[in-house]
């Protein structure tokens, strides 16, 4: 439910929760992750059908690479950017506009932010070697 100011329902105060998850392919190898993003808007009237927005939001991140797929043992060097099992948190600020036709039923919106993770951003996973590791 959006938090008015007042009798001012030009700005107002929107925030959401959510569940993600998702696996990825990449080069012969794979990845998985699941996080929790939480997000908190602040929304501008424009017009009838405009809206600026500025936002930020924080996720709890939990990725996990597959064994089967990496190319020699994860995490052998340390702490090395190959674990296995690499929570963070993933981080966003942003800017943007929102367009929403008459009856609410669509809406397209564009924006600019800026992100930070204390993970990898990227899962750099490599193809398993198979019977060529030594």
């Amino acid at each position: 439910r959006p938090i008015t100011f007042g009798n001012n329902t030009k700005w107002l105060v929107t925030q959401s929760a959510g569940l993600t998850t998702g696996f990825t392919f990449f080069n012969g190898a794979a990845a998985s992750y699941v996080a929790v993003p939480v997000n908190i808007s602040l929304n501008r009237k424009l017009t009838n059908n405009l809206y600026a927005f500025a936002g930020v939001t924080a996720a709890p991140v939990y990725g996990s690479f597959s064994h089967a797929f990496i190319q020699g043992s994860a995490g052998k060097y340390g702490n090395s950017y190959m674990q296995t099992v690499n929570p963070g948190v993933y981080g966003r600020a942003e800017l943007g506009l929102r367009y929403v036709n008459d009856d609410g039923s669509f809406s397209i919106s564009g924006s600019i932010g800026v992100e930070r993770t204390s993970s990898y951003g990227g899962y750099p996973v490599y193809p398993y070697a198979g019977s060529n590791r030594r």
